[in-house]
């Protein structure tokens, strides 16, 4: 992982004038420290806010208490659970309100490991030795949909406010002429 696979960082302006959304957090689970400190110190150097956790339990805990959390970047094969159930676990119990993508790394992947994954609606899903650069634009794409889902989500709560608050303040004034009295 070198340097050479710079990006621009959080909050740069693209070639159109436009600047970037705001990045997400992002949560890197492996067992070996090795690999989630090269992942994680690579993912900062593009920009993001990253925290590691070594087993998918420290993982559910930190995921549970930080919403800012976006992508999970996870080993498949790791000691406590596998990657997999922990995607499954993601893609199931979180609605677009608080959308997290997930990312499948594994150094033993299988054709049914990736099946499996697309099964799970994970984003993506990258074998070990993979390049910095590859892992950043797989999370990149991922931080970009699940900002896209919550924002989606928010606007639709939004306008069912607004569609709420409309229907009740038309209705309010036609009430007194639809009673009817008990005579």
């Amino acid at each position: 992982m070198t340097g050479s696979n710079e990006m621009p960082a959080a909050g740069a302006s693209g070639d159109d004038g436009s600047v970037d959304q705001a990045k997400g957090r992002v949560l890197v689970v492996d067992d070996e420290a090795a690999v989630a400190g090269q992942l994680s110190d690579g993912l900062k150097m593009f920009g993001y806010d990253v925290v590691e956790a070594s087993s998918v339990r420290e993982a559910r805990v930190l995921l549970e208490a930080d919403p800012s959390i976006t992508v999970v970047v996870t080993d498949i094969r790791m000691p406590d659970a596998d990657g997999l159930g922990f995607a499954r676990h993601i893609m199931a119990e979180r609605d677009d309100a608080t959308a997290v993508e997930v990312i499948l790394i594994t150094g033993h992947a299988t054709i049914d490991d990736a099946s499996s994954a697309m099964r799970a609606r994970v984003v993506d899903f990258l074998r070990k030795p993979f390049r910095l650069r590859e892992a950043a634009e797989a999370v990149m794409y991922a931080d970009a949909r699940a900002g896209a889902r919550r924002r989606r989500e928010d606007l639709r709560r939004q306008l069912e406010q607004k569609l709420r608050e409309l229907c009740e303040a038309s209705v309010e004034p036609l009430l007194p002429s639809l009673r009817v009295d008990d005579q």
